[in-house]
């Protein structure tokens, strides 16, 4: 299921943004959660509960950011040519340099989809 919040990059101040409204909801709309309403609730938090666990929670709230799984390779070849100007990234294994880009991420788990927090402990 994919909800508002997820993405290529996931951020912990929507994902608040986002719990905040769906528990909102009742209150401001006079009606309750329907069934997927409540799936992406109990998701969200259940994927903040174990971000926080192991990052703690002013981590969180200093503001972490997620990279879809299926988005790493691009990301950390993205983030090369940023910091090379692209043309000396041609010549290296990409692989190699995401393996390394990588290195110390903890991988979460979001309904079907896994993200990698950068985040020190």
């Amino acid at each position: 299921m994919s909800y508002d919040v997820h993405g290529d990059i996931m951020y912990a101040k929507d994902i608040d943004g986002r719990i905040d409204g769906l528990e909102g909801i009742p209150a401001n709309f006079a009606r309750s959660l329907d069934w997927d309403e409540e799936d992406e609730l109990k998701a969200l938090k259940r994927f903040r509960q174990q971000v926080r666990k192991a990052y703690g929670t002013v981590k969180w709230l200093h503001g972490m950011s997620f990279i879809s799984d299926s988005y790493t390779d691009q990301y950390a070849q993205d983030q090369a040519e940023d910091l090379y100007s692209g043309a000396e990234t041609e010549y290296w294994d990409r692989d190699a340099w995401a393996d390394h880009y990588y290195e110390g991420y903890q991988v979460f788990k979001l309904e079907d989809e896994k993200y990698l927090a950068n985040g020190e402990r």
